[in-house]
């Protein structure tokens, strides 16, 4: 697959010489723990509220808990057959203790956190941790969330970990994974179930070439505002990327194969074009944000389990390779795009190649779910909920796209998805609802969510 010309090509300097990567170094920390500003949500961690049932338990600690004829929620805080009760959704504070290190025997370490308490639309009582332990890499903040409601924050794969003024969490990084803070590349993150004795590794945010740092970085901020784990590059992927964005100035033409009787082939380079997304005439920093705004090209920048992307920008060719370093980790669909109550979602289709709307050259923002097995869309509605000059309730006019029709079907079933892209670019301060009834390997799902378009910022 491969985008079209999508901005005038221009003539760009010679790329700079790959820098050689800095090496790994001990990374100054500090931690603190602090009631959560938001409730956090995870594409790829199973819910974080968790059911009262007929007590809460986290950190050891179990508190009985009733619902009254009434619906009201009580709870046995203290232990002493004394209950708090609760008509509406709320804090619960609490303390928890655990035994304290190289203390006297019986001597406890306490920490005071707060639970949410919430009440659903059928009257069932829900809670979770609203604690959130804040790790500073230098400038940069992290939160961690107690994702499993254990009453730690340290669980890699069932704990979240989010930058810090976003909404949405993706799993905490084993010990060794690598992953990125807005800045830093860190190679290695260990920390206390209460954010004690922080350690990490790593190295400032950099890439073998220096006019893909900026494609980096704002593929990772797109990457963390729909919940996706950040990631560094992997120079392993990218050296041959380099030498087929160096074959494709030579010839001029975006393309994936390489021609072996053309000067500038590699075997290399030949394979990395085939697994990589690739541009022309768009400036490094826009990659990300244009395929993005595509729909066969998306997947490559969302895929879930990606651990390191290969970047390459030479002469006004752009390639990133986000499929060819892969955790297996199972769990992690559906992936929807947009999240959410995403804001600032763009308005437009970017046009590509394959075309999955032939002829149509102004279409609205993809709207996309992706899964672990083939689907297909038994229902997709886009409505209008509200906006300037937009009349609510209104019914968008949508391409359909799933495993059995819309677009190149093989690239449906290939990358698991459905969609719906609007017919007309949709409206900019416009909030959309978008609901869905799909069957995914015989199994039905559906999802209703909103989200509002507007200009990105940065």
């Amino acid at each position: 697959m491969r985008l079209p010309l999508l901005l005038a090509a221009s003539v760009l300097a010679t790329a700079a010489e790959p820098a050689k990567p800095a090496s790994d170094q001990p990374l100054a920390l500090k931690a603190k723990v602090q009631a959560a500003t938001v409730l956090y949500r995870s594409q790829i961690l199973p819910p974080l509220d968790h059911p009262v049932g007929e007590a809460i338990a986290i950190g050891g600690k179990s508190m009985p808990a009733r619902t009254t004829a009434k619906g009201a929620l009580e709870v046995d805080v203290a232990g002493d057959g004394k209950f708090k009760s609760f008509t509406k959704p709320g804090p619960l504070s609490l303390t928890l203790e655990k035994d304290k290190p190289n203390g006297k025997p019986g001597e406890k370490s306490k920490l005071p956190i707060s639970l949410w308490l919430d009440k659903g639309a059928d009257g069932a009582w829900t809670w979770r941790n609203a604690t959130r332990i804040t790790v500073w890499f230098g400038p940069d903040a992290v939160d961690l969330v107690d994702a499993d409601g254990d009453g730690s924050w340290n669980g890699a794969g069932t704990d979240g970990l989010c930058w810090s003024g976003q909404e949405w969490v993706w799993p905490l990084p084993a010990a060794d994974e690598p992953w990125c803070t807005p800045g830093a590349a860190i190679a290695s993150f260990a920390i206390g179930p209460w954010g004690e004795e922080p350690k990490a590794t790593g190295r400032a945010l950099a890439t073998v070439l220096p006019d893909t740092l900026p494609m980096l970085r704002n593929l990772n901020l797109a990457r963390a505002r729909l919940g996706l784990p950040a990631r560094p590059e992997d120079p392993a992927l990218s050296a041959p990327l380099h030498k087929h964005c160096a074959y494709m100035v030579g010839t001029g033409v975006l393309a994936h194969p390489e021609d072996a009787g053309k000067p500038g082939y590699t075997v290399e380079g030949h394979e990395s074009g085939m697994n990589s997304i690739l541009s022309k005439g768009v400036p490094p920093e826009n990659v990300p944000d244009n395929m993005i705004a595509t729909f066969y090209h998306r997947i490559d920048c969302v895929r879930p389990g990606t651990l390191g992307f290969g970047l390459g920008s030479q002469g006004g060719f752009c390639g990133i390779d986000g499929r060819r370093s892969l955790s297996k980790t199972a769990g992690q669909w559906p992936i929807l795009v947009p999240v959410p109550d995403q804001t600032e979602v763009p308005t437009a289709f970017i046009t590509e190649m394959p075309d999955p709307i032939p002829g149509d050259k102004s279409a609205g923002f993809p709207i996309t779910a992706y899964f672990d097995a083939e689907a297909v869309l038994k229902k997709g509605v886009l409505t209008v909920v509200g906006g300037p000059g937009q009349k609510p309730g209104t019914v968008v006019d949508c391409y359909t796209f799933d495993s059995k029709a819309g677009g190149e079907v093989t690239h449906n079933r290939y990358q698991k998805v459905v969609a719906l892209i609007a017919k007309e670019p949709l409206a900019v301060g416009a909030t959309y609802e978008v609901a869905m009834e799909v069957e995914v390997g015989g199994k039905p799902w559906s999802r209703t969510w909103r989200f509002l378009c507007g200009a990105k910022k940065r």
